[in-house]
């Protein structure tokens, strides 16, 4: 069985992810692999020098993150022509991984989920994580160094989280606690054991 995981930026979705993995779950992350296609060498590196210059490249090799981001933040359709390059490399690369799966379920993490999604179909059930806008805002300006306007851009270029409930089949509201988190997490972990072997016997 594959969970889906999605929320938005600054939500909780890597601690929500690493909990998972503590009990054993396989965890597939589309950040991840996006980030690795676009490290020094990855796959998508040549297509971004191509179509958006010597300047969307860092000097050691690997896509120039700050050049991009306020590139395709400010244009629609540089976001859409860099989404054109990496989606597909991150759909091959998230289905060949899935194809390896073992164990009762597993989680793709995928950010940028909507209800029109093709991730959708991949999945079985789509958990939502929340939490508030400002704690959200609070969380990348810790992590990412960036300030509130700048992250109000990412957050409206993002599903809104109507359209994420509109499609999700459960929700965690992530405040921050920890204890709270796992408590939860591992509430879902037994839910999706329980539902796993459904499926199995189903079959």
């Amino acid at each position: 069985m594959l969970i889906g995981l999605t929320g938005g930026i600054g939500s909780g979705k890597t601690t929500v992810s690493n909990l998972f993995a503590e009990l054993g779950i396989k965890i597939i992350d589309t950040d991840v692999i996006s980030q690795n296609l676009t490290a020094a060498g990855g796959s998508a590196i040549s297509l971004i020098l191509e179509n958006f210059g010597p300047q969307s490249i860092a000097l050691d090799g690997s896509m120039d993150r700050k050049f991009m981001r306020t590139k395709v933040f400010n244009s629609s359709n540089e976001r859409k022509k860099l989404e054109s390059i990496l989606h597909p490399l991150i759909r091959e690369e998230a289905k060949r991984q899935i194809q390896n799966l073992d164990g009762p379920y597993s989680i793709l993490a995928v950010p940028l989920m909507n209800k029109d999604s093709s991730w959708i179909r991949l999945c079985d059930r789509i958990l939502l994580v929340d939490c508030p806008k400002e704690e959200q805002i609070r969380r990348v300006e810790l992590r990412n160094g960036l300030g509130p306007t700048e992250i109000q851009k990412i957050i409206n270029s993002q599903s809104s989280i109507r359209d994420k409930l509109s499609f999700a089949d459960d929700v965690l509201f992530n405040y921050g606690e920890r204890e709270y988190l796992k408590k939860e997490i591992l509430h879902l972990h037994q839910i999706y054991l329980k539902l796993s072997g459904a499926c199995s016997k189903s079959v």
